[in-house]
């Protein structure tokens, strides 16, 4: 990947990265795109609620792009330690969210197969009465604990996070690796 490759708002973001770097920042937490395609507006679209796969295509190509440009990076900045969170994985392959049973609507809104033909706060939406058991919220944001288990996840887990935690990184060292 070259520079070339990335779109002025993607070498501001690198650029910036850079900026920090400079100042002395040398631990990054960056996340790729989760798979847009699955979220409920998305499903919605579908007669039976499926992922758009040309989405999720094209955002697995972006992901691609940004680790290759993570990996350059790395190599660019001596000390830098660069976490990627694997946002995509996240939602291909929910969270283990304890309680949480309904990983296709969202709690909030109203109609169509995923519950988002109506946007919430709109007129006519409906707000489910047990938003814990729901992974979405609305058609486009996780509910509090799935925020709170990708939360979990970047501070103490190893399924979504790479080459390790925030837990591993920052405080484990301090503690003499406990």
């Amino acid at each position: 990947m070259h520079e070339a490759d990335f779109r002025p708002n993607q070498k501001l973001t690198l650029s910036s990265r850079q900026t920090l770097y400079l100042a002395g920042a040398r631990v990054f937490l960056v996340s790729n795109l989760a798979p847009l395609g699955c979220l409920p507006t998305v499903r919605n679209l579908s007669p039976d609620a499926s992922c758009n796969v040309q989405v999720n295509l094209a955002i697995a190509g972006v992901n691609a792009a940004l680790k290759s440009a993570l990996a350059q990076l790395r190599g660019a900045l001596p000390g830098v330690t660069i976490l990627e969170l694997d946002l995509f994985a996240v939602l291909a392959t929910p969270l283990n969210v304890p309680g949480v049973t309904n990983f296709g609507q969202a709690c909030c809104g109203a109609g169509g197969p995923a519950n988002t033909a109506i946007f919430c706060a709109f007129p006519g939406f409906t707000l489910c009465s047990n938003p814990e058991n729901y992974f979405f919220f609305d058609g486009l944001h996780g509910t509090t604990q799935v925020a709170a288990a990708v939360a979990n996840e970047v501070i103490n887990g190893n399924s979504f996070v790479a080459p390790s935690n925030l837990y591993q990184t920052l405080v484990a060292p301090k503690l003499g690796g406990k």
